[in-house]
């Protein structure tokens, strides 16, 4: 879904899905035309000369130098047949390659190079790059739908400097499987300055496929028959019309994985919420091998691409959480080929199961979570209606364990998780102390391992993963999924949890159960011993030394591939560092924090709109088993849905009970 807002002298165009926005300053322009912006974008994207669709891979080059006799239109110079919009701007002042080049300006000549795309064919590869000169950095190049909610797209970050302030655009396409009959596009350059920016050297290149490097690694091969491929392939379409992943028992299929010099049966699933695990041909899958098979040792684990994990901050945020016995997953990368097509570099990372448990020498024991159906649920129904609304999915969601047929068939086990469940119900509910229900010197390791690495985005509630220890039957937090795509880390205080914790003056009341340790002074204790020990020089310079032979192995990889992407190999000594400057500070605001004993005040939500519900109680409403008479049983339901429901029955497995 794509925005437009204009909100303190500033012009937005926002999309939700990807996240790219463009914007720029509008405030010496008159209110007609700060008003008249989003008219002028559209009515100037219909007059791009409409075109066939590209057959076959072709490259078509717009270097600004020829024109229509009209002047309206630039000529492509390596194929007279092909017009790009824009002819025009056509300015010799400056140029990047030849004489000429496109002059655009922040009102009625913000547009140039427009070349519409009509009904190419789903998931051909596009990559286009553009020269750009202006003097505040500003200038994007854009991909849009002929509807923008189907997909829209902007960068105005350079991937390369030439001279004389000339700098590179560059940005790849696959074409979306949209819901429409008709999948036009146009590809354009748009001026967001405040002042005048060049472009030149518009490159469009077309293939039906994107090539990958073939590296020396050993990969690791899927194969699926054609019926299994489609139903995975059909999953994915849905899920881009919905904005989310919502997966169910019913999207497994059978294949075959080839890897260690084996060929073993496994079956498999696409993985991931949001929509970063399924662009373009990189898909994020689940596999799980069957019976006496493993890879790597693993019985089940994921691969996906390394950019939805922020490339080799993942790993080494791992390393670093090992280091110290905090739980985490192993976590490493690999060449993947998918039905003998090489798909590039992935990240793999195994799952929660009892061979994580094994590798960090910890005895078997449920590992737990909250589950998020109905989180996904609002969010595709936010996406679907464009308006954002509350729903009590953290209320209604439940506590489960991961492997449940087995947890629950064994004595043990399922015991184990009987008291993981109170557990983690006490924590949800901030009834007992920290130190009740966690392994608190591995919590506060875990909470001051994030200051250092920044990994938090497994912190969100429904990311939440911890194992239930039985030797001292208290819970651990396990590290995982700490980046995204888009994590750019605050290394000032602003940037410390702690600090931001207190800075919120109201919060939702997920987020209260992890905030309310910061009000616990065993913990806070706890927590500011191990930031003192994480940020100490050598804490950090002695990993580095440890993981620099593997981390200058695993960049390599990466770069062959993402060839834009730069690993910062001083990070986390700048972290470090940062946290040393202002932990005298922060230590001065946890004392008087633990003194005002302060509470936190909770976001009041009103959960009356029934959009979201979009008749799926089986979200909102719970059943417990309380107890068994002989043949009677007791159970307690939770209605969290916002009208009354009628009990009609008990059900089994699907089979109703009379």
């Amino acid at each position: 879904m794509t925005v437009v807002v204009i909100y303190e002298n500033h012009f937005y165009c926002i999309n939700l899905q990807s996240h790219y926005h463009i914007c720029f300053n509008v405030k010496k322009l008159s209110n007609i035309y700060i008003y008249l912006i989003p008219f002028i974008l559209i009515i100037w994207l219909s007059s791009c000369l409409r075109q066939d669709n590209l057959s076959g891979e072709k490259v078509l080059i717009c270097d600004a130098e020829k024109t229509t006799e009209n002047n309206k239109q630039f000529i492509a110079s390596n194929d007279s047949s092909y017009f790009f919009a824009g002819g025009q701007n056509q300015t010799s002042i400056d140029s990047y390659g030849g004489k000429y080049s496109v002059l655009t300006t922040p009102q009625e000549k913000a547009f140039a190079f427009g070349f519409k795309l009509n009904n190419p064919k789903a998931d051909s590869y596009f990559k286009l790059s553009v020269w750009r000169k202006s003097k505040d950095g500003k200038g994007v190049l854009v991909i849009a739908a002929k509807d923008t909610k189907d997909y829209y797209q902007a960068i105005g970050e350079h991937s390369e400097k030439g001279e004389n302030g000339w700098e590179k655009l560059e940005m790849e396409f696959f074409v979306p499987p949209l819901s429409s009959n008709k999948n036009n596009f146009t590809f354009y350059v748009w001026n967001n300055s405040s002042d005048t920016v060049y472009f030149d050297d518009f490159i469009i290149e077309k293939y039906n496929s994107k090539t990958y490097p073939k590296y020396t690694d050993e990969p690791l091969s899927i194969n699926l028959d054609t019926s299994k491929y489609m139903k995975l392939y059909n999953k994915r379409r849905v899920a881009l019309a919905n904005g989310v992943l919502q997966t169910t028992d019913n999207d497994w299929v059978k294949g075959f994985v080839f890897g260690d010099g084996k060929i073993m049966k496994s079956k498999m699933r696409l993985k991931g919420d949001w929509l970063d695990h399924l662009k373009g041909d990189k898909w994020s899958f689940r596999i799980k091998m069957r019976k006496n098979y493993s890879w790597q040792r693993l019985r089940t684990f994921s691969v996906q691409t390394p950019l939805a994990r922020n490339y080799l901050l993942e790993w080494t945020s791992h390393k670093y959480n090992g280091a110290k016995d905090i739980l985490t997953t192993r976590y490493g990368f690999v060449p993947l080929y998918i039905n003998n097509t090489n798909k590039g570099i992935y990240a793999w990372e195994e799952h929660f199961v009892k061979q994580l448990l094994e590798s960090k020498n910890r005895r078997e024991g449920p590992i737990v979570k909250f589950t998020e159906d109905a989180f996904w649920q609002t969010m595709r129904t936010i996406i679907k209606y464009e308006k954002y609304f509350y729903s009590p999915y953290f209320e209604s969601s439940v506590i489960k364990p991961f492997s449940t047929s087995k947890t629950l068939e064994s004595p043990t086990l399922k015991a184990q998780f009987l008291e993981a469940q109170k557990l983690m119900q006490q924590y949800k509910s901030c009834v007992f102390e920290a130190e009740d229900i966690f392994d608190l010197d591995k919590l506060a390791a875990y909470y001051a391992m994030l200051d250092l690495t920044h990994a938090r985005h497994g912190m969100a509630w429904h990311n939440q993963r911890f194992y239930f220890n039985p030797v001292i039957q208290k819970l651990e937090p396990i590290a995982f999924d700490g980046y995204t795509e888009h994590s750019i880390p605050d290394l000032s205080i602003d940037g410390n949890f702690y600090h931001t914790v207190f800075a919120e003056e109201k919060i939702d009341a997920e987020k209260l159960m992890y905030y309310n340790l910061f009000k616990q002074k065993k913990f806070v204790d706890k927590y500011l011993g191990f930031l003192y020990e994480f940020s100490e020089e050598e804490f950090v310079d002695s990993l580095d030394r440890v993981l620099f032979n593997d981390i200058v192995y695993y960049d390599s990889l990466l770069r062959m591939e993402f060839s834009q992407y730069e690993y910062d190999i001083n990070f986390f000594k700048k972290s470090a560092k940062a946290i040393r400057n202002y932990l005298p500070e922060l230590e001065k605001e946890m004392e008087t924090r633990l003194s005002e004993h302060n509470e936190f005040v909770i976001i009041e939500k009103n959960y009356l709109d029934t959009l979201v519900y979009e008749n799926t109680p089986e979200f909102f409403v719970n059943a417990y088993l309380q107890k068994r008479v002989n043949d009677s049983a007791l159970i307690d339901i939770q209605n969290y849905y916002s009208k009354e429901i009628i009990i009609l029955g008990t059900a089994r497995k699907d089979k109703q009970i009379d």
